[in-house]
């Protein structure tokens, strides 16, 4: 978020694009979900300071640009307190209704060209590419075929569970149900560390040296790492689908802090499962110990909801 020449501090802001929606809303193909603020609730922009705001899901096309993108980005404020406020611009309007001087827009525009934003606006068209496969994987699966229409799993399955036992409880309750010997799961720590070594490894390959492993359940971080001279922080989470494994808001803005105090750039990184030896797509996310198991690791995200 850079200080402008006249003291206004402005930055830009992902809020708006959920990685995991909880509502579905009608979406046509090649299409994600943001948020908007609505319209009768809210009234029309510009929005004041600490003003709450009823926002709802609506489709949009998937950005393939950093100009395509930019209607969904926020333009975010800060006030004297350094609180962050978004008065209803979005990133494609700039500069809207603000009044900025010529010095003030140069060294706007000289931010937002840095490879820092840059690779932040890349960034986000991943997370809204990821986000609408999300969405045609629940899609695709919770309609169930004319051969499976007389059994409920497979769409009890993509109802969030609240815990991972309470996970594993479903998949014992499906092969049960299919009269199938019940397999032994792996535990939520084994799944954790079986991810972690993933990472370890793929991070390694990218250059990284180890420094520090924690293998403590959402302990942050999990790893300390060193890339280009520079030092990272990174939360791992390996996901097991259907079960949500992102970052709280309470850890991102931790995650922040700690890695601000101690001079480090911070990251998020997940883990997925997938049986391949699966026979149904309710066995395709089951964590079966000894199973033919293939984990994929989707690369270093930076922990920045504003930049």
């Amino acid at each position: 978020m850079p200080l402008l020449p006249s003291g206004l501090m402005l930055g830009i802001s992902a809020l708006a694009i959920p990685d995991r929606p909880d509502d579905i809303v009608s979406r046509p193909p090649g299409h994600f979900l943001y948020f908007k603020p609505d319209d009768v609730a809210c009234g029309p922009p510009p929005y004041h300071e600490g003003q709450l705001l009823e926002m709802h899901l609506v489709a949009a096309p998937l950005p393939q640009s950093h100009e395509e993108l930019k209607p969904y980005i926020q333009l975010i404020q800060l006030n004297n307190r350094r609180e962050s406020w978004w008065a209803g611009e979005w990133l494609s309007e700039f500069p809207g209704r603000m009044q900025l001087d010529q010095a003030d827009l140069k060294a706007w525009q000289t931010w937002l060209g840095s490879k820092e934003t840059l690779d932040y606006l890349d960034e986000i068209i991943l997370v809204c590419h990821r986000q609408a496969e999300y969405l045609d994987l629940l899609r695709n699966e919770c309609q169930p075929s004319k051969k499976a229409a007389k059994s409920i799993e497979n769409s009890q399955i993509f109802n969030a569970p609240e815990s991972y036992s309470s996970l594993i409880e479903r998949f014992k309750h499906y092969y049960h149900s299919a009269s199938r010997a019940i397999p032994e799961f792996l535990s939520e720590q084994e799944l954790h560390k079986l991810g972690l070594n993933i990472v370890v490894d793929s991070l390694k390959k990218m250059g990284h040296e180890i420094l520090q492993v924690n293998t403590a359940l959402k302990q942050n971080p999990q790893l300390i790492t060193q890339h280009d001279g520079k030092q990272c922080m990174i939360a791992v989470r390996t996901e097991c689908f259907p079960l949500p494994m992102g970052l709280t808001q309470h850890e991102k803005f931790w995650m922040l802090d700690e890695a601000y105090k101690q001079g480090m750039i911070a990251y998020y990184t997940r883990v997925q499962l997938h049986n391949l030896d699966a026979t149904s797509s309710m066995e395709f996310i089951a964590p079966i110990k000894g199973g033919n198991l293939k984990f994929c690791h989707d690369g270093l995200s930076l922990i920045s909801d504003i930049l």
